[in-house]
């Protein structure tokens, strides 16, 4: 027995986590503010190329239904990125903190909204591929 109480598993989970946590805020590469700082990256990209593609769409008269989908999920990427904001803050405030340790835990909710992301490149692609022909 390690501690009272606690098995030595527990605290190998419990070092694991303190890790995660530190390296949220003091890893160079992986904190959540560079990882912040490439997912705002990332969607602002992919509007900035939506735009550019329904423009380029309505100058030549062709339409795409999916185009509400598309910004449903791009307004849902910008409340996530809303609710993370604070992680980018100069100044930490307890919600800074809070999300900055926080972060590392979302990760299924990043890879969803890249998944979303990625199906709607995909159905892009795929729409101008068949008006190219």
């Amino acid at each position: 027995m390690a501690a009272p109480g606690f098995s030595v598993s527990d605290l190998i989970d419990a070092a694991i986590q303190v890790k995660v946590v530190y390296d949220a805020f003091f890893n160079k590469y992986t904190n959540s503010a560079s990882q912040v700082r490439e997912l705002v990256d990332e969607i602002r990209r992919f509007g900035i190329n939506l735009q550019k593609h329904r423009e380029s769409f309505e100058r030549v008269g062709l339409k795409y239904d999916g185009y509400d989908a598309i910004y449903r999920s791009l307004n849902q990427c910008y409340d996530f990125l809303d609710k993370y904001k604070s992680v980018l803050a100069s100044k930490p405030s307890p919600t800074a903190i809070w999300r900055t340790a926080r972060f590392p835990y979302v990760k299924d909710d990043i890879q969803h909204l890249r998944d979303m992301i990625q199906r709607h490149k995909e159905d892009l692609i795929h729409i101008s591929m068949i008006h190219m022909l």
